[in-house]
């Protein structure tokens, strides 16, 4: 359940539409990319899954020969509920199709509403998905929350095929698993 928040931001946020164009619902502004045609409205009901991506930042840049794609300083990344604040970001592509997302911050953080309508948040110096092998990679101090409970470490794994999490620490910096009283089912 904590872990939806992946899926929903790098699964199903980021890859439904992977063709890149600019916003159509303002002005020209070469610092606002939305990966999809339709209109970013705040006021926009379609479900999260097919609401528009939308990637603020003050520089980006796009490589045509290289299908990499660069934003910087004060990147904002929303999509329905879920939103996204981070110092830079990397999306790499190869014939028309995302391969890997990277996130850079001090830190990145994230909230988002999951579908039974609780918050789930974080934060990472570092985000990784590999597209490829559907493997999202925390790093440098990662910190996943949930009414439930915490996940922390110094890096989080979490394997979106097998949907397992696997965290280590490094130095005074452990790997923790705290889990709320009522957050474990009953399995009876």
């Amino acid at each position: 359940m904590m872990f939806k928040v992946l899926t929903g931001l790098l699964l199903a946020g980021l890859l439904n539409n992977p063709a890149w164009s600019q916003d159509e619902s303002s002005e020209p502004d070469p610092t606002r990319v939305a990966v999809t045609q339709a209109s970013a409205s705040e006021s926009d009901t379609r479900p999260a899954s097919e609401a528009p991506i939308v990637i603020d930042s003050e520089n980006n840049r796009y490589d045509l020969r290289t299908g990499v794609t660069e934003f910087n300083d004060n990147v904002y990344i929303k999509r329905g509920p879920m939103q996204i604040q981070a110092d830079r970001g990397i999306i790499r592509q190869a014939d028309g199709e995302m391969t890997e997302i990277e996130l850079f911050g001090s830190p990145t953080q994230w909230r988002d509403q999951l579908e039974d309508g609780s918050i789930v948040s974080g934060e990472a110096r570092t985000i990784f998905f590999d597209v490829v092998t559907n493997i999202v990679t925390l790093t440098g101090s990662a910190v996943i929350r949930h009414e439930q409970g915490e996940f922390t470490g110094d890096r989080l794994v979490y394997d979106l095929n097998n949907e397992s999490l696997s965290g280590s620490g490094n130095g005074d910096n452990r790997a923790r698993v705290i889990i709320e009283p009522g957050a474990m089912p009953d399995n009876n």
